[in-house]
């Protein structure tokens, strides 16, 4: 096995990074042996004594086997408690969490297989692993977008943990071990645009996610301002896109209180003015006393001045700036 190679930033510039992570792989897998669901495993596959039944063909074995090694005859084991998803996702090393959490599973994540099974499911895995990452070489910017997907649902030190994982956002079980999976699903990610969940309420599957622009995802946002007008239902951006109006002018007419149709341009004004309510009047007299200038308010309410002076009275104990 060829020794791995990559700059030296680990243990004072001596090891490289694959071999700090082979170092703390078999320092875990040697603290796992004392692991309680391993020796749980291993009780409940012993059938009789010094007979185990192999979960993958479900023969009867002994623990150990005579085999020939180095011109000798030794004893091997014969019994392994296997992981059913590996410690490392087939995909490739993510973080030292999730390996930790992989490593110390319960049982219902732990199997005891037999040499020749676990020799065999041992090189599917690797034959997977090599197709990864191949997979990740030829689609990189897919793979970008499924990693930073898991990364952000399930690992608790993420930034934004907590607006995804931490709020109930799950990744399907099967993307979540299979990059090949999600790339098979989602297909390739057009040029612009990036992974987006349909229903930003509900989690990563294949129904609910899609490749979008920037601007469909924005539209797509939970604290975005719709409009019903006539049963188009669009938010303020897609209202201002299509009839041309600024987004803050549609948000001031509405936050004005205007009718979504006088907003919209759908509806004409009467006369080009357009009457105070009660809240409004009582609004634009404390702004007329507290000194802004009646232009100001005019310009703010929707109004011509000639309303606002009409509607209102000057504060007596100041001095009128604008007449």
């Amino acid at each position: 096995m060829a020794r791995p190679s990559g700059p030296k930033t680990r243990c004072s510039g001596n090891w490289t990074e694959a071999k700090y992570r082979s170092f703390i792989k078999n320092q875990l897998r040697s603290a796992s042996r004392k692991w309680g669901p391993i020796h749980e495993v291993k009780k409940e596959a012993n059938i009789s004594r010094g007979v185990y039944e192999c979960a993958q063909c479900k023969q009867h074995i002994p623990p150990t086997l005579l085999a020939l090694k180095g011109g000798r005859r030794k004893r091997v084991n014969n019994i392994f408690v296997d992981h059913v998803n590996p410690i490392v996702p087939i995909s490739g090393f993510t973080t030292w969490d999730e390996i930790i959490d992989r490593m110390f599973s319960e049982k219902d994540n732990l199997q005891l297989l037999c040499g020749p099974c676990h020799d065999i499911k041992t090189a599917e895995e690797t034959k997977q692993r090599v197709k990864s990452k191949v997979d990740v070489r030829n689609h990189p910017r897919e793979y970008n977008s499924w990693k930073a997907m898991r990364a952000r649902c399930q690992h608790t030190n993420h930034e934004a943990y907590e607006r995804y994982g931490g709020a109930g956002i799950t990744v399907d079980p099967v993307w979540s071990e299979s990059f090949w999976d999600f790339l098979s699903d989602m297909g390739p990610r057009p040029d612009g645009t990036t992974l987006d969940r349909e229903d930003n309420t509900k989690g990563y599957y294949k129904e609910n996610c899609r490749w979008s622009t920037p601007e469909v995802q924005a539209n797509n946002r939970k604290d975005n301002r719709r409009v019903i007008y006539e049963e188009e239902d669009l938010t303020i951006s897609q209202w201002s896109k299509k009839l041309g109006i600024p987004t803050s002018t549609l948000l001031n007419r509405l936050n004005r209180e205007w009718t979504i149709g006088q907003a919209l341009g759908f509806v004409e004004k009467v006369n080009g003015k357009r009457a105070l309510t009660d809240a409004q009047v009582v609004h634009a007299q404390a702004l007329r006393s507290s000194g802004t200038k009646l232009d100001d308010i005019a310009e703010f309410m929707g109004v011509s001045r000639s309303v606002i002076v009409k509607r209102t009275k000057p504060n007596k104990n100041k001095e009128e700036e604008n007449g």
